[in-house]
Parts: C-alpha cells; structure tokens; sequence
C-alpha cells in the first residue's frame, strides 16, 4: 500500500490500538511487521483465524492470566559460548512457557464450534514444559536461587555457625573491660565483623585497625581473634557465589540446548498474540466481518473508527459496474470524513480486521489504495495548493495499476474555478479507462453535470437539513448537493449585513475587478520596499557574522601557541623530575618539587577554564546545561567520571564519585554525553549479611620463619586464583625488612598478578603488600 496513504489515512493510529489488545512485547513487535494482504485467498484465511480467535473471547471460558515477556534476546545470550544467565532472566523464560502452556490449553479446551484452525495453530507449540520444570524448581520468581537446594543449603549453614561464633567472639571483647569500647554492638567495614576501641586504648588491644571515626575518637578494630573467623566466613561467602553461578550456567545449558524450539515458540506465540490483539479489537468496538466480494462495495451504518462515539454512521453502495462517485453538498457536511471511513475501512479490512459496520457490509480486494486529501501547499518547495494536488494526482496516475482505489478530496479546487473544472473530468476521464474505483468530492457545478451524462458514473451529496439549517452528514446516493455556503455563513456567525451583501452579489454575479487589481498593485509595491529592506538588513548580519569568526581564528591561534609552549614546558619538567626520583632516595625535596609540579598545572588548568568562561560570556556563547538525575558527568578540575544524583539547596549538585558522594557547583560539571538508566529487574542474591563489595582476604605473616612464610604466600595465592578474588592483603611487619623481601620475590614471579604496592604503616601500625589479581 501506498505509504503517504496510509499516513492520510491514521492507520498507524489503528496499529496503535492494536497494539494496546495485544499480550506480548514480542507479538506487539511482529505487528508493526505485518503486511496489508492482496490476495482473495490469503487474505479470507486471516479473517478466518481471527474470527474463530473471536469466537472464543467471547465464550463464557475466563481467558488466562499470562506473562509474555520478551525473551527473544535472552535465549540469543544464553546461545553464546560460555555465556551464563542471569536469575530473572531464566525465570522470564520460564514464565513464558508457562504462560504459553495456559494459552494452547485455552483454546484447545473452549467449547465453540468451528474453531478447528485455531486448534491447530497452538497444537504446532513445540513441547520444551520439562525447560519450566527444571528453572522452577531451582530458581525463585525473582530469580534467587532457593534456599532448600542442597549444595546452597549446606554453605549456608556453615556461614550461620561461622557467624554465630563470630558474635560470640565480639560479644566477648565487648563484655570485657566495657570502658575501651564506645558502644556494645560490634560493626561491619569490608564485609568483616569489627569492634569499636576508643582511640585512648589503642594499645590494649591487639588487631587491624580497618577504619577511624571522622572525628578520630572511635578505631574500627578487628582483633586477631575474629581475623580467622572472619576469612572462614569470607571463604564461605564466596563459595557461596561460586555454587550460584554454577547452577545457573547448569541452567542456560539447558535453555541453550532447546534454543531453536523455544524460538519456534517465541514465532508462533506472537503470530498468535496479533490474531488476539484483532479479535479483541473487534469485540471492543463492536465490528463485523466484510465479506469479499468481486468488485461491489457496501458499506451499511459504518462508522469512522477514530471517531469513538462522535461518528455517524454512513451507507454507502457501489456497484459492481459503478467507477466513479461524485459527493457534493455544504462544507463541514462530513464528505472528506466519508473519503477516509471508506479508505481506512478498506485498509483494515486487507490487515485482517473486522471493520466498524454492520453485518452484509462487503468490500473488494484492492491492489493498493490512493488518497489525496487535504492541503498539500508548501512553502519550503514554492508549491502552491493548486501545484501540490497536482503533484499527488501525477503521482496516483503514475502507479494505479490493477485494482486500485483512489480517494480525491475536493478535485480541481485550488485555481480558476472554469480551468480547475475542466482539468477534474479530464482525470476522471482518464479514471474511467482503468479499472478502478474512484471516490471524489467537489463543490464544482458542472462536475455534478458530469455525474448524470457519463455511464459508470454516480452523485452522492450529503443531506442537509432544511429546518435546523444544518448538515445531518447522512450520505444521499443518486442525487447531487447543494453547498449552502451563505447559509452555513450566517450559521458561522457571520455579520448579517455581509451575507446580505453576498446574496447580493450572487444575484448580480458582478464584482469590481478594476478595484481588487488596484489592490493588489498597491500591496505589491509594499511588499517589494520590504524585500529590498530585508536583503540590507542580510548583508549586515552577514559582514558581522564573518568579523567574528575572524577574531576566534586568531584567538584559537594565539591559543594553540601558547598550549603548545606550556605543553611542551611541562613535558621537559616532568622528564626531569622523574629522572630525579629515579635517582638516589626519596627525599622531602623531591616530594616537595612534585607537588608544587601538580599544582602549577592544576593553577594553569584553572586559569584557561576562567579565560574560556570569560570569552565566551564576552562572545555570548554562555551554555545553560541541562543537567539531570542519574546523567554521567565529568566533575572538579581533574574531570573525574561520575553520577548525578539531586540537586541542592544552593543550585549545586550532589555527584556520586565512586564510592564517595561529594557537592559541586554547576561550573565544574560537564555532561559526559552518557545517562546512566540503571535496569530495574531483580538479580539472583543469596540470604544473610553481606557487604557491597567483595570479600576481602588477609594474609598475617609476621613472626614466621622464611620457609614457612613463602609457603603461606604461595597457597594464598594459588587459593584467591582458584576463587576468582581481585584483591588480597600481606600483613608483614613495621618496615621494609626481609619478609617483604621474601614475598616482593614470590610475587614477582607470578604471572597472573597485575600489581603489588607496599603500604607504609601508620602510627602503630603494620606494614602490608596489596596483591591486585589480573581479571
């Protein structure tokens, strides 16, 4: 069908209903792709399904509750090697099936006679029930695992006792001397369990000292006590997510081995979910089933879909040797509301719906459907109304081949009424060697002339009430109408005085023509001081336009030179401050000259964005950002990459940075042109306490021998490769003595390690190796 058609016409405003009826994303997604159909055959096995799809609807059987979703891309993931899905997306797999099971029992089950192509259809559903079987048992509705399978069961309660002695052991320490501790409750930093010492006792109790209070007056303390109970549990936790992770790509295999009978599913389930979305329609809106017929057209108490309860039922009636219908009658009597009943009627028709009329209504199989309705004027390509309906009508005339339709809305309007005329019979001549049906609305007097003198030919007006002196938009067939312009003018409200004059000048049929070309002279002449007035005013803002963009090419020269001179500036002094950190010892100097490097280049960083700021004030390019919550940006000086999460009090923004939540005024936001739209479905997780990130691992080997040490080292490093860990920590002493000698040469022996920095200790401290794992 002709696309510009269909656009006249609002059928993508009928798709969209469609789409509202249909129970599925997948189904709504092979509607927008279906085709209008052309072929007799084709076309009255659709109407088939969904009248049998109908039939259904309507029995006394409740339709199924059911859950769609759109798994086609899941199960695509599922088939890439060594890909493993996520909980909630196994489930939605699951829940399809399901759903797809409830829907074939529906319909294989309704008591409705002749229903035996629908049977069929949901009878080709290919068996994959045992898939559902087996995600349900393992998996939640929001995608956990469940707490009763036995590998997740067993870990489980090995981290409750882990836990409980945990407690136990704090409870302990905090029993004890109850003056060193700030509060009875233990806490949590890292995902281990931690005990609260006021800063005045640090020495009194022996650990790590994981976190410090703001003020300083609380040391988050883990004692060696709890050090092995909480790498236990850390151990657990882990394991924990390993056997997750093995259960659900246990269950992706499975989903991945039916991937082609779950698609062939997905396919029929939707083609479906488009017969339901049809028959749904109709019951909604009370529609029936055109019969097909060979050529004819009637169309009885059919009503204009968009409409609602506005519309007035139309009858219209073409015969089988009937080519052309002429509609006349007043303005707003509803003749272009009756082109577009009668073509969007036919479109959905040859969609596979039913159609807004009563039952016996019958429409033919078209080709293709032509309309060219309402004002195509303008401006852009200097087409006029006239020009426009011209261009559209070539067009129409170019490609109505075979059994066509074509809807023209006021033919020959738009020019000299006598020229305008003589070109409609022209094109309706033309019409009448094709075989066509054409439907045509006009005002001209001798096209309804032109309805009576030529065979296969008809007039139709639209009836106007005499009495109220308005139109009832009811179509007449046989018989031409009047317009009634003056006396739907003074209906308008028009100044009675006027419409005297009007009929006045309908019995006179003069007017002064001298007069209106005077007129017209006159405004010509206004219209050309103003022309030549616009193009001086052009040229000035042309000569300014150009002087500005000369001025930035030097300032973006004078730019560039002075950038390169810094650039280059600042690589030679850095060259040589690392030549002079590479070079004896680290000394307070050498730190010094760093820093007060890292400050220049911050100074002149802040001093370019003050220039650029102020030159582009200067140039009125001042930019009103439009920032929103959840927008990556780039914040502060050095452009750091994070998520805005509100707005404050004084027109800042609160920026997630990281881990860490900082304000910044708008100045020192910039968008990074990504927004952040974190997905709202559930992940597998797995009861019990856990921290956001994962659990850490501590390694403490002081006061070991060496050989003992090295062996330490080398199993914890066999054991956080086995567990996938990223990172782990080597507690070794206060200084840089020989144990970090032993482990520094262990360490760097090792391939799958990305990086090891030793953390000098604070203030009583211990000295420790962070051990970073490659991913």
């Amino acid at each position: 069908m002709n696309k510009r058609t269909i656009q006249l016409l609002e059928f993508d405003k009928i798709v969209d209903l469609l789409m509202e009826d249909c129970i599925s994303e997948e189904g709504r997604r092979v509607l927008t792709l279906q085709e209008f159909m052309n072929k007799k055959e084709s076309l009255s096995s659709l109407h088939d399904l969904v009248g049998e799809v109908k039939r259904c609807l309507e029995s006394p059987a409740v339709f199924p509750f059911l859950n769609l979703g759109s798994i086609s891309a899941i199960v695509k993931k599922g088939m890439k090697e060594g890909s493993v899905l996520e909980g909630d997306e196994l489930y939605l797999v699951a829940d399809y099936i399901i759903s797809a099971d409830k829907l074939k029992k529906y319909f294989l089950a309704a008591d409705v006679a002749s229903t035996e192509q629908v049977k069929a259809l949901v009878s080709e559903f290919p068996y994959v029930d045992d898939i559902a079987s087996q995600i349900t048992a393992v998996l939640e509705p929001n995608g956990r695992v469940k707490d009763n399978h036995p590998a997740i069961r067993k870990l489980k309660n090995e981290l409750k006792n882990i836990r409980s002695s945990i407690s136990k052991a704090a409870a302990l320490y905090l029993g004890d001397n109850k003056d060193i501790w700030q509060t009875d409750t233990p806490a949590e930093r890292d995902g281990r369990i931690v005990l609260p010492l006021k800063s005045d006792y640090k020495g009194r109790v022996k650990g790590i000292i994981h976190h410090t209070s703001a003020r300083g007056a609380t040391l988050y303390i883990e004692p060696f006590e709890l050090l092995e109970l909480n790498n236990k549990a850390t151990i657990i936790e882990n394991d924990i997510v390993i056997q997750v992770r093995k259960i659900l790509k246990g269950l992706t295999e499975i989903v991945s081995a039916k991937k082609e009978e779950i698609m062939s599913l997905i396919h029929t389930v939707s083609y479906l979910d488009t017969l339901i979305a049809r028959a749904r329609y109709s019951v909604k809106n009370k529609c029936s089933r055109a019969r097909i017929s060979t050529r004819g057209t009637t169309l009885t108490r059919a009503r204009h879909p968009l409409l609602g309860e506005n519309a007035v039922p139309i009858n219209i009636s073409i015969d089988e040797d009937l080519k052309i219908l002429i509609i006349t009658g007043p303005n707003a009597g509803g003749k272009t509301v009756t082109l577009k009943t009668v073509g969007l009627l036919v479109l959905m028709n040859q969609f596979g719906m039913e159609i807004p009329a009563e039952e016996g209504s019958s429409l033919p199989v078209f080709e293709n459907v032509f309309a060219d309705i309402g004002d195509d004027q303008s401006l852009e390509n200097a087409l006029s109304t006239f020009s426009g309906h011209m261009n559209t009508i070539s067009e129409i005339i170019k490609h109505s081949q075979g059994k066509t339709l074509v809807l023209l809305d006021e033919l020959g309007s738009g020019t000299d009424p006598a020229e305008g005329v003589s070109i409609a019979m022209a094109v309706l001549d033309y019409f009448l060697t094709k075989d066509s049906v054409v439907l045509t609305t006009s005002h001209h007097g001798l096209l309804k002339n032109y309805g009576f003198t030529k065979p296969h030919v008809e007039n139709a007006s639209m009836e106007f009430d005499p009495e109220n002196h308005s139109p009832t938009y009811r179509v007449i067939q046989g018989v031409p109408g009047e317009s009634h312009a003056i006396e739907i003018a003074r209906l308008s409200g028009l100044d009675p005085s006027i419409v005297e004059k009007a009929e006045g000048y309908m019995r006179s049929e003069q007017s002064d023509i001298s007069t209106m070309i005077k007129e017209l002279e006159r405004k010509q002449n206004k219209l050309l001081e103003r022309e030549k007035k616009l193009k001086e005013d052009i040229k000035e803002h042309d000569l300014a336009v150009l002087s500005l963009r000369q001025k930035e090419n030097i300032a973006r020269k004078e730019g560039l030179t002075t950038l390169n001179k810094f650039l280059n500036d600042s690589r030679k002094n850095l060259e040589n401050l690392v030549k002079e950190l590479k070079e004896g010892e680290l000394t307070r100097e050498k730190t010094l000259k760093v820093k007060k490097f890292a400050a220049d280049i911050e100074n002149r960083l802040e001093a370019e964005k003050e220039r650029l700021s102020a030159a582009q004030f200067e140039t009125g390019q001042n930019i009103v950002l439009d920032l929103k919550e959840g927008m990556s940006v780039l914040v502060g000086s050095f452009r750091r990459k994070g998520t805005l999460l509100r707005k404050g009090k004084d027109g800042s923004w609160v920026v997630q940075v990281g881990a860490v939540k900082m304000s910044f005024p708008v100045s020192e936001i910039t968008p990074s042109g990504e927004i952040d739209k974190p997905e709202k479905r559930h992940s597998v997780s797995v009861s019990g306490i856990f921290s956001d990130n994962q659990p850490a691992f501590i390694l403490d080997i002081r006061g070991m021998r060496v050989e003992e040490a090295s062996l330490k080292v080398t199993k914890q490093l066999d054991s956080a490769i086995m567990r996938g860990m990223r990172e782990f920590e080597i507690i070794h002493g206060k200084g840089e003595g020989t144990l970090q000698k032993v482990v520094y040469d262990l360490l760097s022996e090792s391939k799958d390690i990305e990086s090891y920095n030793f953390a000098k200790p604070e203030a009583g401290g211990f000295g420790k190796t962070i051990v970073r794992l490659k991913g």
